[in-house]
């Protein structure tokens, strides 16, 4: 028995009785995820739906908010992916049992986010005409409630990126309810005041902008209330970088790489549905902001068991129970994709009771029934897809998520792009249709280096095991 204990290190000894990881023990971190991921999205999406019956300037507002929310959300997933660094490491300390040891790298994590999100509000908001003017060819009318929208939600971005920085941590610590809870919170006040603002008030769109900071104010306050109270990770000033510091840095590059890349998509996309609209009609763009909106609320339905994925995966990455991943991943395979299967059904049967309840205008409502189908065949491989980049994450194998999205878009987004809207002039159908084929890409690539790379070591652990089995009945024999 003391060869087998010299054999595999202490932290690893418990991964020789390889366990299965229950569906219960799946969903109890899924489940709080989902919500909370959906509550997010749901408050752009219920600015959206707001903006889509305000009665005056209708595709002007619903425009605005699809460009202003789309700016915004690129910063913030951006950043928000690349401090997400820190969940691996909290999860791999918490798997290890020495969570006492991250907590000066948690507390300089904290601090570089307040730097990040406050000079990039600072900055956004000083050239926020240049940015609206340049990069979505905003003009006019348009433009004034671009701005109008713009300048009151920039300040809510340090809110929501040091919010969603707890959050991770919240992940890394194994708990999820603690973000669902929370975001419940933000969700119910953003709704509530967005009628009161715009219904009552009459501020308009100023109004679906001042509903949604007060929910970000609100969900950062109770989230640091929480972090300070029921786990060990606070704010505090740490005299020189921690250890890991560096490794979650190079982390957060790859991912910072990463979200680049989507942004750099979502903004071809947005800009040329900006460019299609002929002499100033935003149809095409407001019908691209609610495809959009719809595609995005879907992903966090499954984005929960994703995430679940990668807290699971994380810890027992770190122990080595390369077995036990194998059929977390099976497990979860045929989860998210019967997940990505009944939201597609869902919309094939609500197909224009959806696009009812999003806008009133009709030409908006016809070009967006035109084009949602791309949506609804798209939601099985996103499942996948994000499943698997959910796995690479938690494990911290942030370097090939990188080179996978880079391939992706370089070989699958840009050419679908540059065909459909130079050559086949398919118009928003194109646009839509490269997002389809770049989620191929992402999804099938990850999906082959996982059978070939990771399959392999799950094996080649399976025969350490035996052999280290065999060795210990000779020695007792």
């Amino acid at each position: 028995m003391m060869y087998f204990c010299s054999v595999i290190p202490q932290y690893a000894q418990k991964s020789y009785f390889l366990k299965r990881i229950t569906t219960q023990e799946i969903n109890r971190l899924a489940l709080p995820a989902i919500v909370s991921g959906v509550i997010e999205p749901v408050i752009s999406l219920t600015d959206t739906v707001m903006a889509g019956h305000i009665a005056l300037n209708t595709k002007e507002v619903l425009g605005a908010v699809g460009v202003v929310t789309s700016f915004l959300s690129a910063l913030l997933w951006i950043f928000i992916q690349s401090s997400r660094a820190i969940t691996t490491q909290v999860a791999y300390a918490y798997g290890q049992g020495r969570l006492s040891q991250v907590k000066g790298l948690v507390a300089q994590i904290l601090l570089l986010s307040l730097s990040i999100s406050l000079f990039s509000s600072i900055f956004s908001f000083a050239c926020s005409k240049f940015i609206l003017e340049r990069f979505y060819d905003a003009e006019g009318t348009f433009l004034d409630y671009c701005l109008d929208y713009f300048h009151i939600r920039v300040w809510g971005f340090p809110f929501t990126l040091l919010t969603l920085t707890i959050h991770s941590i919240f992940r890394g610590f194994q708990n999820t309810s603690w973000s669902m809870y929370i975001s419940i919170l933000g969700g119910v006040i953003n709704l509530v005041f967005n009628y009161i603002f715009v219904y009552i008030f009459h501020w308009d769109i100023k109004g679906l902008a001042w509903a949604s900071l007060l929910a970000q104010g609100t969900m950062f306050v109770v989230s640091v209330v929480v972090m300070y109270r029921r786990t060990p990770f606070k704010f505090f000033w740490v005299n020189g970088l921690h250890p890991k510091f560096m490794e979650s840095i190079r982390m957060s590059a790859n991912l910072l790489i990463r979200s680049s890349l989507l942004q750099a998509v979502l903004y071809f996309s947005f800009s040329r549905a900006t460019l299609l609209g002929a002499n100033g009609d935003h149809t095409i763009v407001a019908t691209h902001t609610l495809l959009n909106q719809v595609w995005g609320f879907s992903t966090f339905l499954f984005d929960g068991y994703c995430n679940a994925g990668g807290l699971l995966s994380g810890r027992l990455y770190s122990t080595h129970q390369y077995q036990t991943i194998r059929k977390l991943v099976r497990q979860l395979f045929y989860i998210v994709l019967g997940i990505g299967c009944g939201i597609a059904l869902t919309y094939l049967l609500l197909y224009y009771w959806i696009g009812t309840l999003m806008t009133k205008n009709d030409d908006i409502a016809l070009l967006f029934y035109k084009n949602f189908w791309i949506v609804v065949l798209m939601q099985p491989i996103t499942a996948v897809t994000f499943l698997f980049s959910g796995i690479y994450k938690g494990m911290g194998l942030t370097r090939i998520l990188r080179n996978v999205f880079i391939i992706a878009t370089l070989f699958g987004f840009f050419p679908t792009f540059y065909l459909t809207q130079n050559i086949l002039e398919w118009g928003l159908s194109g646009i839509w249709v490269a997002f389809f084929v770049w989620m191929i890409f992402r999804g099938g690539i990850l999906f082959l280096h996982y059978l070939s790379f990771f399959y392999r070591r799950a094996l080649t652990t399976r025969q350490k095991l035996i052999n280290i089995d065999f060795k210990i009945v000779n020695s007792r024999n």
